[in-house]
């Protein structure tokens, strides 16, 4: 080989591989997510999460309330008037698949992506 197809090999790979990562950021941002919040079995809203998107919601039933709070591309429950406070100590989510999970409401929050998430996760590995 000549030093000229070097030089060939090596332009190709980095354009292949530029072309690998671009494919991967475009897939990435071109997905939009949603949470979907569930209030006793029963889907209350769905929520567009987007970048500089912020909102609080307060949903209310007959067991109680629960305050979620959508931003920075994800979901979190800020206030509840249950005795355990679980779904407030859950924190912030932001991932397809995320749950947040008030039962003495009956509540949860989920987030869901337009594309369906083809990556193997711990449990089914």
């Amino acid at each position: 080989m000549k030093k000229v197809d070097f030089i060939v090999a090596f332009v190709v790979m980095i354009i292949a591989f530029a072309g690998m990562g671009a494919m991967r950021t475009g897939g990435e941002s071109s997905s939009q997510k949603h949470a979907e919040i569930w209030t006793e079995g029963q889907l209350y809203r769905r929520v567009d999460i987007k970048e500089g998107y912020s909102e609080k919601i307060k949903i209310e039933n007959e067991h109680g309330y629960n305050v979620v709070y959508v931003h920075d591309r994800g979901v979190e429950v800020t206030e509840a008037d249950c005795k355990d406070g679980i779904c407030v100590d859950m924190g912030f989510i932001e991932n397809d698949g995320q749950i947040i999970a008030c039962l003495p409401h009956k509540l949860y929050v989920k987030i869901v992506s337009d594309i369906e998430n083809n990556e193997v996760d711990a449990i089914s590995q």
